[in-house]
């Protein structure tokens, strides 16, 4: 039985204005005048070759890679090819691309590490040769992230550049790993406590609490006692389930959307009168994926989302909206001077300060999501629920029990 003849694979018509830019009419790359690169698009992603100057070595280096991205295998490099800042930039943010598709990493983490790799091209330039770079580069770039931002921000980026070129080392891009030098270091911890104390506290008092809950409507209510019952962040409340949500017995167990690690604590009867009040009048989500969700918007969408688009080619942006942080910085506003500088994250430290009077950190970190440093947490399977009760019972006594008379008006209001 003869064959049948394969298909030819459609290909569409370019564009005149992209012809006129070809060295020849069959060139197999097209060129991206944003980045000033000739690309490829093998098997949905772009692959980029070399500068539009240079269409020769482009060429070949699309033809040496080619086999192995169509076959979907990471090309190798040659011993003879040198590496940029530009392109290992770009060779880092889309192996990390690929793991937000997988939903193995956080868009917001993905646009960290691309402000991170904006910050290496801007310090380094983005044509100059990774193997090129010494340590007095890098001691020049820290102290320019350490002079521009604050403790923590410069910690943070100087973990992350770490973290590019060690991905440069563990796949090959560098034949040894990177001489940072020893005065490529984070802010001291010295820094950090003198501008944390400078700041002021990030907890809320039992007045301001009891402010905001009472100003609260009956979406956001649930959300405040959640962040002070169990020491719920923002994207902790917005990514919690309707099936971690026991209602009945009065406990959420699930782990923390952040680290996945084990989280498990009761809810106040506060809490939970709240919550059932918030259910009655839930709006159907939007879309099917937001169905296991506890909360959301009136326009039935996730309280806090990001998304990863394309605008143009070559081009990603992360839009990260957080509609609790921004609604509860509303409601502040309305109470006047009530946690000036503080945000919805600022109960979770309040939690933490208060839980710690019990003395029990094993317990604290399970009702927050922590791990606790130390082998015995790979040995620990659960922990009594009598710890658990004890952690958040006396963060509900501070808050309804050590002011006064101040629960009446509260339990009014959400009863």
């Amino acid at each position: 039985m003869a064959a049948k003849p394969t298909k030819k694979r459609y290909q569409r018509k370019r564009p005149a204005h992209i012809i006129a830019l070809l060295p020849y009419p069959d060139f197999p790359l097209s060129p991206h005048a944003a980045s000033g690169r000739w690309y490829k698009k093998i098997r949905g992603h772009r692959h980029y070759f070399g500068p539009l100057d240079d269409w020769q070595t482009a060429l070949n280096r699309y033809q040496d890679q080619k086999d192995d991205l169509y076959a979907g295998r990471k090309p190798r490099l040659t011993p003879d090819e040198c590496v940029t800042v530009r392109e290992l930039c770009n060779l880092f943010l889309e192996a990390k691309r690929q793991r937000v598709d997988t939903e193995d990493l956080k868009a917001r983490t993905w646009q960290d590490y691309r402000q991170t790799c904006k910050s290496l091209i801007k310090a380094f330039g983005g044509e100059r040769v990774i193997d090129d770079l010494r340590p007095d580069d890098f001691t020049a770039i820290s102290l320019r992230l350490n002079k521009d931002y604050s403790a923590v921000v410069g910690r943070n980026l100087i973990q992350r550049i770490r973290t590019v070129f060690k991905w440069a080392a563990d796949t090959d891009l560098i034949t040894h790993p990177m001489k940072f030098g020893p005065d490529f270091q984070r802010p001291s911890k010295k820094r950090e406590r003198r501008e944390r104390r400078e700041a002021g506290q990030r907890m809320f008092t039992v007045t301001e609490v009891h402010s905001l809950i009472n100003r609260a409507d009956k979406v956001l209510r649930p959300m405040i006692l959640l962040g002070i019952n169990g020491g719920m962040g923002n994207t902790d409340v917005a990514e919690l389930p309707l099936d971690a949500v026991d209602l009945h017995e009065g406990w959420i167990d699930y782990p923390r959307p952040k680290t996945e690690v084990p989280r498990r604590f009761p809810l106040w009867p506060e809490t939970v009168r709240a919550i059932k009040i918030y259910l009655q009048r839930r709006p159907e989500p939007k879309r099917g994926e937001d169905a296991h969700l506890v909360f959301l918007t009136k326009f039935r969408q996730r309280w806090v989302r990001s998304r990863m688009r394309e605008p143009e080619p070559g081009t990603v942006v992360v839009q990260t909206i957080d509609s609790i942080g921004l609604q509860f910085n509303k409601l502040r506003a309305s109470c006047g001077a009530v946690g000036i500088g503080r945000g919805f994250y600022a109960l979770r430290y309040t939690f933490r300060t208060i839980a710690d009077d019990v003395r029990d950190n094993v317990a604290i970190d399970r009702v927050m999501g922590h791990e606790t440093p130390g082998i015995a947490t790979y040995y620990r399977e659960s922990i009594d629920d009598k710890r658990l009760l004890a952690v958040t019972n006396r963060v509900r006594h501070w808050l309804f029990t050590d002011v006064g008379n101040h629960s009446g008006g509260v339990l009014a209001k959400i009863g």
